[in-house]
């Protein structure tokens, strides 16, 4: 029996997808967390839905009364335990429907402390992806089917040493050339 790739790349997927469920739910099971994000990440997320046209409320937790305080319990934000900085950033849209948030992503690129960044499924074209070599910690980027133009993204992405997954399929970037010697994967 030979695995192909196709099999190898949706086994990588569930293990990342798996692997996140129990991060997150460990970073959202904690009722009485004595943590919550940082001030400043909280007001870019805030921007950041300010900048978005989202049609079908996938932000509603954002700046809700119930939440307002602590970005960390909004849906598709992750936080460290310890710190309260925003690590995870999770947007993709459901690939079953298109339901896009669509506009401008650049307040997102102030969460510095970002390691995991999914943007997949939506439409953000028009976005210049310039200033995400800011973002030094990530380890995993999916930019699959969001939208993005024909920004040169190569040149963006050289500061990303951490960087060890990447997914661009399905753009239109033009030609990539090697990134990062530190990638696993690249789609």
């Amino acid at each position: 029996m030979t695995i192909n790739s196709e099999t190898l790349l949706k086994l990588f997927q569930l293990i990342i997808v798996v692997t996140l469920l129990f991060s997150v739910e460990h970073v959202f099971g904690v009722e009485d967390a004595e943590v919550s994000c940082v001030e400043n990440e909280r007001a870019a997320l805030l921007n950041l839905k300010q900048q978005l046209l989202d049609d079908y409320n996938r932000l509603s937790s954002w700046g809700t009364e119930e939440y307002q305080k602590d970005c960390c319990r909004w849906k598709g934000v992750g936080c460290d335990d310890q710190t309260g900085h925003v690590i995870i950033l999770d947007l993709h849209g459901p690939s079953d429907s298109f339901k896009p948030l669509r506009g401008y992503i650049s307040p997102l690129f102030e969460l510095k402390q970002l390691e995991y960044l999914d943007l997949s499924y939506n439409d953000f074209s028009g976005t210049i992806l310039s200033n995400i070599s800011s973002l030094t910690r990530l380890h995993f980027l999916n930019l699959s089917r969001a939208g993005f133009g024909d920004d040169a993204i190569q040149d963006h992405l050289g500061n990303l040493s951490k960087l060890r997954t990447l997914d661009l399929s399905d753009n239109s970037f033009f030609m990539l050339k090697i990134l990062s010697g530190s990638l696993v994967f690249v789609y």
